[in-house]
């Protein structure tokens, strides 16, 4: 399994991620990318990133974001958008969404632990972020921080196929 250590920058990443997912499609109808990170690094911007922009030549019609339990689908065109949210208890592999996304080629699944819910990914991001600025932006977010030492994903007793640390400083 490749791993693709990218510490450029902002979503420099991205160029890596179109092409592990052109050949994974090449295979399969269908390419499930988990993004995990600790609170605050970032996966629920870059969801909305990918979301509203798409990335590489994937277009945002082509694309899912799942973020945690709610998925926005867009009908008309993008005219009309409708938040879906869908608890989970034990793993479901997001059947309960993908059911209502027959068409989308590419869905982006973001948790700080994605293995709660999915058995398996086709592509793993892990984003990173220094302490100290994840820590500013929690303090913006929430006003106060709880629990600054979340848990977070050890990686290696999951299952996928491609493996993308990127650092978001």
């Amino acid at each position: 399994m490749p791993k693709l250590n990218l510490n450029k920058g902002k979503y420099n990443f991205l160029k890596e991620l179109e092409t592990a997912v052109q050949k994974l499609l090449q295979n399969k109808q269908r390419v499930l990318i988990a993004i995990s990170g600790k609170s605050g690094v970032g996966k629920s911007t870059l969801g909305k990133f990918i979301r509203k922009n798409g990335f590489g030549k994937y277009k945002p019609k082509e694309i899912a974001v799942i973020d945690d339990s709610v998925m926005t689908k867009e009908y008309f065109g993008g005219l009309i958008k409708r938040k879906i949210k869908i608890k989970y208890t034990n793993k479901d592999n997001l059947y309960p969404f993908i059911k209502l996304i027959p068409r989308k080629k590419i869905i982006f699944y973001i948790s700080a632990n994605p293995f709660f819910r999915i058995e398996k990914c086709d592509i793993l991001i892990k984003l990173t972020l220094n302490e100290k600025e994840r820590i500013k932006r929690l303090k913006l977010r929430n006003g106060i921080i709880k629990n600054k030492n979340l848990e977070f994903l050890n990686t290696e007793n999951y299952k996928f196929d491609y493996y993308i640390e990127a650092s978001v400083d």
